[in-house]
């Protein structure tokens, strides 16, 4: 004899801004140092010593003005069942997919003449794992 049954569910979409380093809150301005020696140029030499040398720019973050938040939708399904005044049986399913995960484009075109890694939101994750 069932003596309590009931059926739940949820679903719920949470997004979450707190995506890649403290560094790089701010993907929609690029980094770029104008005044980097490790790119520069040195012309003339007078005994070994260059007689002009000028720092070179150097980029290590490119602007994105589309880089959005991280998407989180999860659903739970649940069963909860009293009988014969003994039993209790709790039963749980759950899913979550998130997506819009901001990663690094890791298969970049080298003729495209980046010299840092592109940011964007292409990531996916699931969890359980069909």
């Amino acid at each position: 004899m069932i003596d309590q049954l009931k059926f739940r569910a949820t679903y719920g979409l949470v997004g979450n801004d707190q995506i890649g380093n403290i560094g790089d809150r701010f993907f929609y301005l690029s980094n770029v140092n104008l005044n980097d020696g490790g790119y520069g140029a040195s012309f003339g030499t007078g005994d070994g010593i260059p007689f002009y040398s000028r720092p070179g720019v150097s980029i290590s973050r490119y602007a994105n003005n589309n880089i959005t938040w991280e998407v989180s939708r999860s659903l739970n399904i649940g069963m909860d069942l009293t009988a014969f005044k003994d039993l209790n049986l709790t039963v749980e399913v759950y899913k979550q997919f998130r997506s819009q995960i901001l990663q690094p484009k890791s298969s970049v075109e080298s003729a495209a003449g980046f010299e840092a890694l592109p940011f964007a939101n292409f990531g996916k994750a699931e969890n359980p794992r069909n």
